[in-house]
């Protein structure tokens, strides 16, 4: 006798799913998502005020110590709000596993005792086990590189139009073209 498999969610269903656990934290989300946009804001002021200090040392105008100690400061402020935001990333992350093992036990308590019989104790446990830490591993590193590479993909493109639509438009066509 086969042992009958528990069944298994589609990838859009546990997107959706995993769209509307981090819904229901919007302060997290919110605390995160500003966190990245701001250090990403920071990240982008550096190469500005680098251009700027090329610009000027070519028409003699230049400052170097305080474009340099401006740079580093950027740099620095940076640094220390990505930190912060990973860390709000990360305690989304974490509010969101915890979330998902609750009702994760709350619907295996649900299940009819013969569906557990038929499908076997190994598939419960490895659902319980290995599914669960695969999400949490995706949860706890992808759920903030995604919400990284997001907000500074948006303002990247903001900042370009911002710099000349002229300028921005080649790199869009570009990103365009090899997005598919």
């Amino acid at each position: 006798m086969s042992a009958e498999i528990l069944p298994v969610a589609s990838p859009a269903a546990v997107r959706a799913y995993a769209r509307r656990l981090v819904l229901r934290y919007p302060r997290a989300l919110a605390g995160a998502l500003a966190l990245h946009a701001l250090a990403a804001a920071a990240g982008l002021v550096a190469p500005r005020l680098l251009g700027d200090l090329v610009e000027d040392v070519a028409d003699g105008r230049a400052d170097v110590d305080t474009a340099g100690i401006a740079i580093a400061v950027f740099v620095i402020v940076q640094g220390v709000l990505r930190r912060y935001a990973f860390l709000q990333s990360a305690k989304l992350g974490e509010l969101v596993l915890a979330r998902l093992r609750e009702e994760f036990v709350r619907r295996v308590l649900r299940l009819p005792l013969s569906t557990v019989e038929r499908a076997g104790t190994g598939d419960l446990v490895t659902r319980a086990s290995r599914d669960v830490d695969t999400l949490a591993t995706s949860v706890r590193y992808a759920m903030p590189e995604t919400l990284i590479a997001v907000v500074v993909g948006a303002l990247t493109v903001g900042a370009l139009l911002l710099n000349g639509p002229l300028v921005a438009l080649p790199c869009l066509v570009a990103v365009r073209s090899c997005g598919g």
